[in-house]
């Protein structure tokens, strides 16, 4: 046993060399542009969000979505300034891989041929499970098991890795749809999911550490041309998230302030043409913190009836729209702690802490601190010393203790 040679990876330490994987993931979520990015990645030797690849030419069966596989390798290569000459071959239509032997053999038989156009190849995809299993149930042990069987007879003729698109249940926290034992019989599988516009993929099982890491990546439209009508063809390209590769899900803002600061942020990023600032990569999007807070307090509603009770506390402001930043940061999974954000902004996490309490305050008396309208003895200093009580109603009687 000690003679065996280790484990080799193709994605080092995502994916095997040899075996059976599959990306799994929500319908929308974006998985065959996941395969594709990683196809791509692994017939070009290129790193796949960070990781080493060994390289190999790759035969993808496009079985679903048959039609845009070509707009979308084009899009990858315009958008990596890379050329269209890679190992990599498409199958677009669809085989009975549940009891079709003919269609077996005819999918290896296509192998043998791009693998002697190519010089090599190592990797093959079928995307998906449900458009390659025709009349079969996925939720059957005996019909999955008859799959995973042709899968296996594949793997042994390729002698490499097959890896299989598939679609998660719905209810997400169950896994894969269809019978557990195709999970089981995997020896790697990517999970894919995605929460309202936020993308990540997970190594879902993994041989080493890689079990459990998730990164974050966004669909990035590329404009192909345009057709007879002048209007543009397009398509998008997967796009590792630019400021935390390691994402995780983490609930949106749900108070009304949060929420305003956000798309505040968001509208700001969208206009500014400040670009590699700080810690942010060379074209990364930036925005002054003066800026922001300018936004926000021309953002926040103001009632007229009270403006002659306006009393500017600029510490405040400035603390409130600080903690409302970090915390859309925190949200969006941008950074990870508080302690994350004191070493960005070079602050003691202490710090970064007792300003982050301020998002916990109740709406409408963050919009009376945003407006400069709170009670003239109430001061940043003031929340920094004192506990914070979490009941709104607590709250709010605090506050109007100050001008009692």
């Amino acid at each position: 046993m000690l003679a065996l040679p280790g484990y080799r990876y193709r994605v080092k330490p995502v994916l095997p060399v040899r075996g059976l994987a599959a990306v799994i993931g929500q319908s929308g979520a974006g998985k065959t542009f996941l395969c594709l990015d990683l196809a791509m990645a692994i017939a070009r030797g290129r790193p796949w969000f960070g990781y080493r690849v060994k390289p190999c030419g790759v035969v993808y069966l496009a079985a679903e979505g048959e039609f845009g596989i070509a707009q979308r390798v084009l899009a990858y290569v315009k958008e990596t300034a890379g050329s269209a000459e890679m190992p990599l071959e498409v199958i677009p239509f669809a085989v009975n891989l549940l009891d079709s032997e003919s269609d077996v053999q005819a999918v290896l038989g296509a192998w043998k041929e791009a693998k002697a156009r190519m010089g090599s190849a190592g990797v093959l995809m079928v995307d998906t499970l449900s458009r390659c299993m025709a009349g079969g149930d996925e939720n059957s042990a005996a019909d999955m098991t008859r799959f995973i069987s042709n899968l296996d007879k594949m793997r042994r003729a390729i002698d490499g890795l097959v890896l299989v698109v598939h679609h998660l249940g719905k209810d997400v926290n169950k896994g894969a749809r269809g019978h557990s034992s195709f999970y089981a019989a995997l020896d790697s599988c990517i999970s894919v999911t995605r929460e309202a516009q936020h993308r990540s993929w997970t190594a879902a099982k993994a041989r080493e550490s890689a079990d459990g890491e998730e990164f974050a990546f966004d669909l990035k439209s590329v404009v192909l041309g345009v057709d007879e009508d002048g209007d543009p063809i397009t398509s998008c390209v997967i796009d590792p998230h630019p400021l935390s590769h390691r994402a995780r899900q983490v609930p949106m803002p749900k108070g009304s302030n949060q929420k305003l600061v956000l798309k505040i942020t968001k509208e700001l990023l969208q206009s500014t043409t400040h670009l590699g600032q700080g810690l942010a990569s060379a074209m990364e999007r930036c925005i002054k913190l003066d800026d922001l807070i300018e936004a926000c307090h021309s953002g926040l509603p103001i009632d007229a009836r009270r403006v002659q009770d306006v009393h500017h506390d600029s510490p405040m402001q400035v603390a409130l729209s600080r903690a409302f930043y970090w915390q859309g940061l925190l949200n969006e999974g941008l950074v990870c702690s508080g302690t994350e954000i004191a070493k960005l902004e070079g602050l003691h996490p202490s710090t970064v802490n007792e300003l982050l309490r301020l998002t916990l305050l109740a709406p409408g008396i963050v919009q009376s601190l945003m407006a400069g309208r709170q009670p003239r003895r109430m001061s940043l200093l003031w929340f920094q010393r004192n506990p914070l009580p979490l009941d709104w109603v607590e709250q709010r009687r605090l506050v109007a203790g100050f001008d009692t």
